[in-house]
């Protein structure tokens, strides 16, 4: 086994170490496709003033013998950014929930299924996380900044409601329309207020149901899309910030392109087998000392790209992600080798923008901006950039916005857990604790 094991490890550390040869073999075609920045020359100061408000969630289970004690919340700090980040002139709000639910849910008629309280948690963090962006969006801001994918998050959720759902009521099964979204939402502001509004004992139980999984992506869907509305109405610029991903959506575009135009796709392959986006480009941009940003692409590429005979292949086996609603780039704050980092950035294409498109074989076309001249780019890049202030070592080379967030989430949660452990029954609205409603609730 000791000798399988080293084999296998050596034989890795090759393949890697052919994938970052051909890295600099295609660094032509990479430079055709990303934009080089001089650190010191990276940051221009906003031409006005940008309201912000950056939000992060936590979550947590408590086990027990029967139930499991849910905690799952959003944590928001608004602020506005004039080219420093001042932390003396901040709001918080924040929206979160207390639920206790049994390992056994009522999902269908007398039958029982198991459900996972890790996804349940998940999706209530979701959900809040969407519920106190929309109370922002309908207040004064210009940008709402997520830690979160934008895509990837939309991708786990469903248009459709199970066959047996207990939120058939309300009059619509699935979300394909418009004029479905104005149906729905009063379902959504149902589950929210229970949820983070109202002292209620069983939030999750309707009748003597309890609320599964599969509904609550389908309430979470509801929600985005109203948020994706309500940033679209009002010319909001809706971000998401992911830290790590292992996603090789760069690297298939990559291929798309090669393969539209004819060009060899060989080299990119092998590195596609072997590395993610991140990997590709801090390890290309490492030896030229500058910051890095890509050009904007349609997040449709995370789940197809063109193969060498000229055919759009589908990947993944979840679908296809939505064309033309989200675009997605990759953007460097900090030098690699000064422990910077690759950050992949998400935002909402906003109506009347009408960026450039790129025609696919199958007849359908999706979002592909230029290298140089996107105005939009450059601004969101300009905004982030700007806000990595280093205040303190998580926001070193990240947006200190989502880092006070991420903070504030974590000091609330050290402050509710031990009162969850204490006590057999806590509500939302029980804890106490001045600031942790106030604007909401």
């Amino acid at each position: 086994m000791g000798v399988i094991i080293r084999d296998s490890e050596e034989l890795f550390a090759k393949n890697r170490s052919e994938c970052f040869k051909l890295i600099h073999e295609i660094g032509t075609q990479l430079e055709e496709h990303l934009r080089l920045v001089d650190p010191d020359e990276a940051y221009v100061p906003p031409s006005s003033l940008t309201r912000y408000v950056a939000i992060d969630g936590t979550r947590d289970i408590i086990e027990g013998q029967t139930h499991a004690r849910i905690f799952a919340g959003a944590f928001a700090v608004k602020g506005e950014f004039d080219g420093r980040v001042d932390v003396t002139n901040i709001d918080h709000g924040c929206a979160f929930g207390i639920v206790s639910l049994p390992y056994k849910i009522v999902t269908s008629g007398d039958d029982y299924i198991t459900e996972s309280a890790g996804v349940i948690t998940n999706l209530l963090m979701l959900l809040a996380e969407i519920y106190i962006a929309i109370r922002y969006a309908q207040s004064d801001v210009d940008v709402i900044l997520l830690d979160r994918p934008l895509c990837g998050t939309l991708a786990h959720t469903r248009t459709k409601l199970p066959p047996n759902s207990i939120f058939h009521e309300y009059g619509r099964k699935s979300l394909n329309k418009p004029k479905d979204l104005d149906q729905l939402f009063e379902l959504f502001e149902t589950v929210t207020r229970r949820l983070f509004e109202e002292t209620h004992p069983d939030p999750l139980r309707f009748g003597d149901r309890y609320v599964s999984s599969d509904e609550l992506m389908f309430v979470c869907r509801i929600g985005m899309e109203y948020l994706f509305s309500l940033c679209s109405e009002r010319k909001i610029d809706l971000v998401g910030v992911i830290k790590t991903t292992n996603d090789c959506s760069f690297l298939r575009f990559l291929i798309t392109h090669f393969a539209l135009n004819g060009m060899d796709t060989t080299k990119i392959r092998k590195i596609f087998a072997q590395l993610d986006d991140c990997k590709v480009l801090e390890h290309w941009i490492a030896p030229y000392q500058k910051l890095v940003c890509t050009r904007e692409y349609d997040t449709a590429l995370m789940t197809l790209m063109v193969d060498e005979s000229g055919k759009v292949k589908e990947l993944g086996g979840g679908g296809i992600a939505p064309p033309k609603r989200i675009v997605r780039s990759y953007m460097s704050f900090g030098l690699p080798l000064k422990g910077g980092f690759v950050f992949a950035v998400e935002r909402l294409v906003l109506a009347g923008e009408n960026p450039p498109l790129l025609d696919l074989p199958n007849g359908k076309t999706i979002y592909l901006l230029p290298v140089k001249g996107n105005s939009k780019q450059d601004r969101i890049f300009g905004l982030l950039k700007g806000m990595c202030t280093g205040a303190f070592p998580e926001a070193l080379w990240y947006p200190l916005p989502l880092a006070l967030a991420h903070r504030f989430a974590k000091s609330n949660f050290d402050y509710i857990r031990p009162r969850l452990k204490a006590t057999s029954r806590v509500y939302g609205q029980e804890i106490g604790y001045g600031d942790l409603k106030r604007g909401f609730t």
